[in-house]
């Protein structure tokens, strides 16, 4: 595994001088990735301390063997600015794949209004990669996601709310588990079954998104999804939609 270098400012004058809202970097290399603790933490130096307007970082990695974000890689992003809005958004492009590791609270301390990552999968559980994190919106895409319950106990995370989409056949909990967050939406693309049954005691399930399933949508596929008791949104994207297949869903 390479460890990356800390990133360095060829010019000490530029944290000073020059300030900016978004950051956009591209890291693209055919070798394994691994980065220590901090190692974005520079990027602060280059955001205005105060500002009216959303400030932005975007990574991405691109064509590499393998990526290992150690405990603290992305750390403290954003800590000391004042902003209205502060995102944060990592894309992972591996050349094969579930290559991808986070270690133990490798966002710790990360407070920002969103988070979007695009990845394959994670392979650590949300329990440990989002540890230690204040997260208004996280939005996660393509990845499967693993959760660890006994994990849950020393879970100091707060996230608002959670979206995760994939192409996937089957939506069911075992896909999508309950999740320690306040709000949670499943976006499913190419779907072919859903189990609503599984969901029935999720209190935080409140969105379902269903697009271009390879079924029609029909009563029988959406029976039960009257027992998910805090859902507020459903929407359709599908070219079949069966007369009566709304019953299910509540007022």
């Amino acid at each position: 595994m390479s460890k990356f270098a800390p990133l360095v400012f060829s010019s000490t004058s530029v944290s000073t001088t020059r300030k900016f809202h978004s950051i956009d970097l591209k890291i693209e290399t055919d070798e394994n990735i691994e980065l220590g603790k901090n190692y974005f933490l520079i990027l602060n130096q280059l955001l205005p301390d105060v500002s009216r307007k959303s400030v932005s970082m975007t990574f991405r990695f691109q064509n590499f063997e393998s990526f290992h974000a150690r405990a603290g890689s992305f750390a403290n992003l954003f800590q000391g600015i004042t902003s209205t809005t502060k995102r944060l958004t990592i894309e992972l492009h591996p050349v094969k794949a579930k290559t991808i590791t986070f270690d133990q609270n490798a966002f710790d301390n990360l407070h920002v209004n969103e988070l979007s990552m695009y990845a394959d999968s994670l392979s650590s559980p949300f329990e440990s990669i989002f540890n230690n994190t204040n997260i208004t919106h996280l939005n996660i895409e393509g990845a499967i996601v693993a959760h660890e319950p006994s994990l849950l106990k020393d879970f100091t995370g707060h996230i608002q709310s959670l979206k995760i989409t994939r192409m996937i056949d089957s939506v069911n909990s075992e896909e999508f588990p309950p999740f320690p967050v306040q709000s949670y939406t499943i976006e499913a693309h190419k779907m072919r079954t859903l189990d609503t049954l599984s969901f029935a005691n999720y209190t935080q399930l409140t969105g379902l998104n269903i697009i271009q399933p390879d079924v029609s949508i029909t009563p029988k596929i959406l029976d039960g999804l009257e027992r998910v008791s805090n859902l507020k949104s459903i929407s359709f994207d599908a070219e079949r939609i069966a007369d009566g297949a709304l019953k299910h869903v509540k007022h």
